[in-house]
């Protein structure tokens, strides 16, 4: 559903039980706000394409990327300076060995950060 993050029932029978009822077995939801969608396509294309362009963003979006992310992007520097990810102009891209830990690099730009490492309904 655009604009919203859905998670379904983790309980069978729940799910099956809306299932039944002809309806999605959605259990909660919440929806976007403009924020939730730019840092989205954000982590998107870090974790697909290895990089970030900010003039696509910029352009996507209406914003000042260097602006917008400017706290998410100070946060950045420390791992640039270890090495994981490097700016090409307005790109920043990840470097080999920042590939190996791309989550770690798109979670900076994650608004909502999880509050434990168990992700295993995600």
């Amino acid at each position: 559903m655009d604009g919203l993050y859905t998670q379904n029932h983790t309980n069978l029978s729940a799910y099956e039980a809306a299932l039944d009822a002809s309806r999605l077995p959605t259990a909660r939801g919440l929806r976007q706000t403009f924020d939730d969608r730019v840092r989205h396509h954000a982590i998107e294309r870090l974790l697909c394409d290895m990089q970030l362009d900010l003039d696509q963003l910029e352009e996507s979006f209406g914003i000042d990327a260097q602006r917008y992310l400017a706290d998410t992007l100070a946060r950045l520097e420390t791992l640039a300076r270890d090495g994981l990810l490097a700016w090409h102009g307005k790109r920043l891209v990840a470097t080999p060995i920042g590939r190996l830990l791309i989550h770690h690099l798109a979670m900076a730009f994650d608004a909502h950060p999880p509050h434990q490492p168990d992700s295993r309904n995600s």
